[in-house]
């Protein structure tokens, strides 16, 4: 979680600096995951900072991933971007016990309020 991804100089000139951020990172994969909340990332200076980031994060072989508020908050859309998720790390979301459900649900109830 907010991993740097240093950006060797030759490709500096992307984004003019020398790392960037990411919320979640799976390096050997080169899949990023970016959580634009609804917080921090409206108005049109943040959404231009925020795409100017994935850009350069697909410049350097990354497959970028957005996830929304709606999509944590809301248990279906939350699968749905969990098995996107999933797809792009070449890997199946499979649970490990039959009790899964409802230890998901309890711990998002938890975790969300």
């Amino acid at each position: 979680m907010n991993a740097v991804v240093p950006i060797p100089e030759r490709s500096r000139w992307v984004t003019g600096r020398s790392h960037l951020r990411c919320d979640l990172i799976w390096p050997d994969e080169r899949v990023a995951v970016e959580y634009d909340s609804t917080l921090c990332h409206t108005g049109a200076e943040r959404i231009a900072e925020d795409a100017a980031r994935k850009d350069a994060l697909e410049a350097l072989g990354f497959t970028v991933v957005t996830a929304t508020w709606k999509q944590v908050e809301n248990y279906q859309e939350y699968n749905r971007f969990a098995k996107a998720l999933a797809k792009h790390l070449g890997t199946r979301a499979r649970p490990v016990c039959s009790e899964y459900p409802a230890r998901q649900l309890a711990l998002r109830r938890e975790l969300l309020g």
